[in-house]
């Protein structure tokens, strides 16, 4: 049996790689979770993905194919994203349990860009002697949010922002994404972490 990545494999042939319309959606998003998962290639080029995983059961494409039809609706979720810490904060670990699809825009506001980051916390930056904290929207634009003396006074500010911000845009997704997805989100906390 040909692995793939190492890990990855196909038990049968029920689901098949490449649907009658030459599509193949399901092995593509496989084969991709396995390659930001175990080619060294792809975790040198991201180290966030270094301690990254899947579960035994996703190792087989049957299995994943399985999950990935009875949750992936093409007519709406084109261009959608396979995430695996939305719905398990901070999850590192690609399995049922943990995964959901979602659109680009969600995935964008929920990642953490540690590496950009710098030393204060997140959405906060240090001018003078103040700190001022900032939040990108869609437009990618900065916004700037308020002006404080400590980072972490900034850094509230950020985080009330944010929180707000992603509510407004579960709201604008509400009818597409699961009300799972939607739920996470509208509880979702920032984290000064």
């Amino acid at each position: 049996m040909e692995l793939i990545y190492g890990v990855g494999y196909n038990s049968k042939t029920f689901f098949k790689k490449y649907g009658t319309d030459g599509s193949s959606k399901a092995y593509d998003c496989w084969r991709g979770m396995l390659r930001r998962c175990y080619s060294e290639k792809e975790r040198y080029k991201y180290p966030t993905y270094v301690e990254v995983s899947i579960c035994d059961e996703w190792k087989d494409f049957q299995n994943f194919a399985k999950w990935f039809y009875a949750n992936y609706k093409k007519e709406v979720m084109k261009d959608w994203v396979l995430d695996k810490d939305l719905i398990v904060k901070g999850s590192k670990t690609y399995s049922p349990e943990t995964c959901c699809f979602i659109p680009q825009e969600i995935n964008k506001i929920i990642i953490k860009s540690n590496r950009s980051r710098g030393e204060y916390p997140i959405g906060v930056f240090k001018l003078n002697n103040r700190f001022i904290s900032q939040l990108s929207k869609n437009s990618n634009r900065s916004k700037h949010i308020s002006c404080e003396a400590t980072p972490e006074e900034a850094f509230q500010a950020y985080k009330i922002a944010k929180e707000e911000y992603i509510k407004e845009v579960a709201d604008k997704w509400k009818d597409k994404i699961t009300d799972q997805v939607y739920e996470t989100m509208y509880n979702y906390k920032v984290e000064i972490t």
